[in-house]
């Protein structure tokens, strides 16, 4: 037997990561199947967005989830596959988009709009790592009541009201 989970390690990740194997999932009873491999170029996203949501969890008592569940149930918002949703008692599930680097202001316009179209969400709260990311994503959201921009402080988002982009 090759056990529950395997430790891999990569380039992003400080230390070696645990993933389940398929015993595992089965044992766990995650329909979801095993991840086949590591995506490096999008590992440091993939790594930061688990800290993002684990710490989304703990300061609004809530339930994060993730993008690649999102896939296996078939969840998007018009075409767009958010991050992650945040499912807050009693509210409509919150969009989570972790912003690493500034995409092309038209494609961020129709993500916005794509949000904007969907009932079933909320808010869409953009979380950004750098000053430049964050000046650019607040200059494309003026005017889109539903996006609030976070930045990311050590560990958690920092989450204040003036965030709000009227």
């Amino acid at each position: 037997s090759e056990g529950l989970m395997e430790r891999r390690s990569f380039p992003a990740a400080t230390t070696t990561v645990l993933i389940p194997r398929a015993d595992g999932c089965a044992v766990s009873n995650d329909n979801l199947a095993p991840i086949a491999g590591v995506r490096v170029a999008t590992s440091r996203h993939d790594l930061m967005l688990v800290d993002c949501g684990m710490a989304l969890e703990k300061k609004f008592a809530c339930a994060f989830e993730p993008e690649r569940r999102l896939r296996a149930r078939a969840f998007n918002c018009n075409g767009h596959l958010p991050d992650g949703l945040l499912h807050r008692a009693e509210t409509s599930p919150i969009a989570i988009e972790l912003e690493l680097s500034a995409k092309p202001p038209r494609r961020l316009t129709s993500i916005f709009d794509a949000y904007a179209a969907d009932l079933r969400i909320g808010e869409v709260w953009y979380i950004v790592t750098a000053d430049d990311v964050e000046r650019h994503v607040r200059r494309l959201a003026t005017g889109h009541g539903h996006v609030r921009v976070l930045r990311w402080r050590t560990g958690s988002p920092a989450v204040k009201r003036e965030t709000h982009n009227d």
